[in-house]
């Protein structure tokens, strides 16, 4: 198990595979690799599955060995980052700005415990799903509806047909 976060310098073994789907939700395990630091381009950010010189609090090193050196521990780590983030709703290196968002946004829902928080892909995806199938659901509502408009008058008046067929 790897106790810190930890930026790789050496590997010393032909393969180095850490499990850390603990943090990235990925199913394989993943080779890590030494990455010369001159070769990075600061100006762009990496997602955490992208890190391959870097091995996270928490994961579970599958397979080789290799020299590493401390990047961070405890809440500094990406683990405790993400549980800053769980039990707060406020990510830890989130600006001032973003906590008072954050506090209006909590306001605005009447109290429900609710923050303005980065949405993982899976819950994107979700989310798009749920739109996606609501206007599916809507659209054949609209439709069955629009089907029946010859058949209101026989519940009545046109009026009460509409709303019988709306139920």
């Amino acid at each position: 198990r790897v106790p810190a976060d930890l930026k790789i310098t050496e590997v010393l073994s032909s393969v180095f595979m850490v499990d850390q789907s603990i943090i990235t939700g990925e199913s394989e395990p993943v080779i890590k690799y030494y990455i010369d630091p001159l070769t990075i381009d600061p100006r762009k950010t990496l997602s955490m599955s992208e890190k391959y010189d870097t091995l996270f609090c928490g994961t579970t090193v599958v397979r080789g060995k290799c020299l590493a050196v401390v990047e961070s521990t405890g809440e500094s780590t990406a683990l405790g980052q993400i549980r800053s983030s769980l039990t707060s709703g406020v990510p830890k290196d989130a600006s001032k700005e973003d906590a008072e968002k954050d506090e209006k946004a909590k306001g605005i829902l009447d109290g429900f415990d609710v923050g303005l928080r980065e949405l993982t892909p899976l819950q994107l995806k979700l989310e798009e799903f749920g739109d996606f199938m609501s206007k599916i659901v809507l659209t054949c509502c609209v439709i069955i509806w629009g089907l029946n408009i010859g058949k209101f008058q026989t519940h009545g008046s046109f009026l009460d047909g509409a709303l019988y067929y709306f139920k």
